[in-house]
């Protein structure tokens, strides 16, 4: 199983310090999303991306700093 975990922002939570976006109080939002193949980190980078725009819609008020993927077998972090 493969999670994503984003690093996001409430809007108001975000400034801009020496052209740098710094968030004030960040949090941790976890995906998961589970197929019946073995998802390599090519696929998660490019499925990750679908499924962070769906959870942007329903969070408007949300930005979304960093997120990577996550294989939850091993807790090992899949690099793309």
């Amino acid at each position: 199983m493969i999670e994503i975990i984003m690093s996001v922002c409430l809007m108001g939570d975000i400034k801009k310090i020496d052209n740098d976006l710094s968030c004030i109080r960040p949090r941790d939002v976890t995906l998961t999303f589970i197929s019946e193949q073995v998802v390599t980190p090519q696929q998660c980078i490019l499925q990750g991306q679908s499924e962070i725009a769906k959870w942007f819609e329903e969070h408007p008020n949300y930005k979304i700093m960093r997120w990577k993927c996550l294989n939850t077998d091993g807790k090992k972090r899949l690099k793309a």
